[in-house]
């Protein structure tokens, strides 16, 4: 047996074809009764093989419907210029619709069986052929590729020059199906019509009993066999067959046209689908795929034919997708007190005294952009590159200062706005100067303040409360990317400036603790290198200013703004040098707080080990009492610290965990202890101070001689049984051998205990 290639088995059934046509004589249709039959299991890679990559990368462009007068702008297109069809583009079906969970013939009894080199580029354009070959029960080959996983969009316009193949039993189509849908029918995911097809050229028995129509239909509803489907058939006045021709639609939200040449010939707009909850204009309101190819036979156009040609070949010279014009951005709100407005009669009382600065940085500005479709003029803030990075290189940097102002220019306002589109990521730093400086990094996309407009453009409002901590200091701002964005970049701003009137009533003065550490009036009484020895922020970074007067309510206070010297935003503010157990002699930690990030602070006593924190909720906790206008008045008992009290000898404040995202400064005030510890069950053993007018536990002592040292000892012993514990409690004082002095101390416990004294 001489071996034949692929080609020649397809020359060969072709002309097999040809042979029994050119045998029917008696002048009625021929029927092919009679056919060489041909294995081709799996084609031969031939001009175009199949390449089904496994993980192909899906781009979905952002696209606009079309309307009336829009200026198209081209979001993708396929020319097939190349030598070969892009497997990156397109996947290329194979096989009868099994492999997909189909019934043989793909659902709709089709007689060809799909193979990927029946698709080939010709001379600048795609032909997609059908031939009269076996593939195991099927007598037709074909080609079927479409972009799924490769490219979808949703609305837009999209359109393909065709030129469409004549014969009986010949089904060409120009289709689209969805993508990634999402829908669930009865809680599970929707199959076909539920998630909806697209049809938008489809022809059948071209010059045959199907003459010159083609057809346009939007499938629908349920899932089979509940389906349905509406649509209309068109005629044109040239022949299809004959030439190429462009078939489009233009896909809105709430209607579907369909043209020819660009000439309109059917407008849909009402359908539905039975998924669940989801309304119109469900199914055709998420991302669909493209799809091309040339079926044989089926429940559509019937059986071939003696006229068929074979092969027969639809051929596409391109494809191309298109974006209406976005609708015009919605127009947010303009600042009552303006820095800079697009509107040029719009007063701006607050345009900076200073005028605009970089710094250094290189940026430069246009206060008269007009290049934006939706605001004009803008202010247009274009990066430069005069900083370094670390390793010495240009660092692309763009912001723009507003300086000069008066300190506290902004104090009376409530929130601080801007518009802002064009920024390289979603991060943008506001930052108030004001020694120290205030600065607040937002992501755009999840800001509570910030608000989408559309075409790239956001209105972001932040309360001025984000900046309380050092309102009074203010004297400019700043706007733009935080750091080095690697690449150079232009951004646009407008309608900035502030809104509001902040009225308040002042503060609660609160409480003063009894002993003072940091107090606002007078001096404290615990002083700095005689009752401790240190003030520090340890290795956080914080920056500590310890007489910080910009609050309106009390001043002055100690602010601690957040530093990064763990990689993260965090703050430390710690007295050390204490005597050991200097907390023991007090009932209760005082101190007045505000501006913590997320509400919580964290405090500590120092000793060895250490023990955990106690975190407290300022707006929940039964420590926390809000005093007004942010301040708390908080009051922790010295009992609820863990570990071992006796052994503290500092004391710490500290910011949330985990650490926040952006760097803030909060303030602290009236730090001190209060009150005097009672004797109780539960409390923790302390020594006695054998001061006079004390109510003793116990009134009696012995001189001891203890090697010459003149020495008052009581013994506390436990007569439990299985609780055995022994307190030597001593303290030499000056005594006279044979007189008789009362010894006094109070003894306290974890748990209740009887105890026995003994001199």
């Amino acid at each position: 047996m001489m071996f034949r290639s692929q080609a020649s088995l397809r020359v060969a059934a072709s002309l097999a074809a040809l042979l029994i046509v050119s045998a029917c004589s008696d002048g009625q249709q021929a029927q092919l009764s009679a056919v060489e039959t041909i294995e081709v299991p799996t084609a031969t890679p031939g001009q175009q093989a199949n390449q089904n990559i496994s993980d192909p990368t899906l781009e979905i462009p952002v696209t606009y419907p079309v309307a009336d007068g829009d200026e198209l702008t081209l979001v993708w297109s396929e020319e097939f210029d190349g030598p070969d069809i892009d497997p990156e583009r397109w996947f290329f079906a194979t096989g009868d619709g099994t492999e997909k969970g189909l019934p043989g013939g793909w659902g709709n009894n089709e007689l060809q069986y799909y193979l990927p080199d029946n698709a080939m580029i010709v001379n600048g354009a795609l032909e997609i052929t059908a031939r009269r070959e076996t593939v195991g029960d099927l007598d037709y080959t074909s080609a079927r590729i479409n972009t799924e996983d490769r490219f979808a969009f949703k609305y837009g316009r999209i359109e393909a020059s065709i030129k469409l193949p004549a014969g009986q039993g010949l089904w060409p189509a120009f289709w689209m199906l969805s993508q990634d849908s999402d829908y669930l029918c009865g809680g599970v995911p929707c199959v076909w019509a539920a998630i909806g097809e697209i049809d938008i050229v489809e022809a059948v028995n071209l010059d045959g009993t199907g003459g010159n129509e083609i057809f346009a239909t939007l499938h629908y509803g349920g899932e089979f066999p509940n389906n349905t489907s509406s649509g209309d058939t068109f005629t044109p006045a040239v022949d299809v067959t004959d030439d190429f021709h462009t078939y489009a639609i233009e896909w809105d939200e709430d209607e579907i046209r369909w043209y020819f040449d660009n000439q309109i010939y059917l407008t849909q707009n009402s359908w539905f689908s039975t998924a669940d909850n989801q309304p119109y204009p469900a199914p055709f309101n998420q991302n669909f795929h493209i799809l091309l190819n040339l079926a044989v036979g089926g429940d559509f156009p019937g059986a071939p034919n003696g006229t068929t040609p074979f092969p027969a070949t639809m051929a596409v010279d391109w494809v191309r997708v298109y974006s209406g014009e976005p609708p015009p951005a919605e127009s947010g709100a303009a600042p009552d007190d303006g820095v800079f407005s697009t509107d040029p009669n719009a007063p701006a009382p607050l345009a900076p005294p200073g005028g605009l600065d970089n710094f250094g940085s290189g940026a430069t500005f246009n206060s008269f952009f007009a290049g934006d479709a939706d605001f004009k003029p803008t202010l247009q803030v274009t990066s430069g590159n005069a900083y370094l990075d670390d390793e010495g290189a240009p660092a692309d940097v763009g912001f723009v200062a507003f300086v000069g102002y008066e300190a506290g220019f902004a104090v009376d306002y409530e929130t601080f706005s801007f518009k802002v589109k064009g920024l390289p990521s979603d991060e943008l730093e506001v930052k108030f100067f004001g020694s120290p400086d205030i600065s607040l990094i937002i992501n755009l996309s999840t800001y509570a303040g910030a608000t989408d407009l559309g075409n790239g453009w956001y209105q972001v409002t932040i309360p001025m409360s984000e900046f309380a901590a050092n309102i009074n200091a203010f004297k400019g701002f700043l706007i733009g990317p935080p750091g080095d964005q690697g690449a150079p970049f232009s951004f646009l701003l407008t309608d900035i400036g502030f809104s509001g009137t902040i009225v308040t009533s002042p503060a609660d003065p609160g409480t003063t603790p009894d002993v003072s550490l940091y107090a606002l009036t007078g001096l404290p009484d615990l002083v700095f290198g005689e009752d401790y020895q240190e003030i520090t922020t340890f290795g956080s970074g914080a920056l500590l200013i310890g007489d910080n007067m910009s609050d309106v309510d009390f001043s002055p206070v100690t602010s601690v703004t957040t530093g990064f010297g763990y990689n993260k935003w965090n703050a430390q503010l710690a007295y050390t040098g204490f005597a050991a157990g200097f907390a023991s002699a007090y009932e209760t930690l005082d101190f007045k707080v505000k501006g913590m990030s997320g509400d919580v602070i964290r405090v500590k006593l120092l000793n060895d080990p250490n023990p955990a924190y106690v975190d407290i909720d300022l707006t929940s906790s039964g420590y926390a009492t809000a005093l007004g206008n942010g301040w708390y008045q908080v009051a922790v008992p010295i009992a609820d610290f863990p570990g071992d009290v006796a052994t503290a000898s500092g004391l710490l404040f500290e910011t949330i965990e985990p650490a926040p995202e952006t760097s803030f400064t909060f303030l602290l005030t009236d730090i001190g202890f209060s009150g005097t510890p009672e004797p109780g069950d539960g409390e923790l053993l302390t020594n006695g101070d054998f001061e006079a007018g004390q109510d003793p536990w116990i009134n009696q002592g012995t001189v001891i001689d203890d090697g010459g040292n003149n020495v008052l000892q009581a013994v506390v012993t436990n007569p439990d049984p299985g609780q055995p514990f022994l307190v030597n409690a001593s303290q030499i004082i000056p005594i006279t051998p044979g007189e008789t002095y009362t010894l006094t101390f109070r003894a306290r416990a974890t748990v209740a205990r009887n105890i026995i004294a003994g001199i």
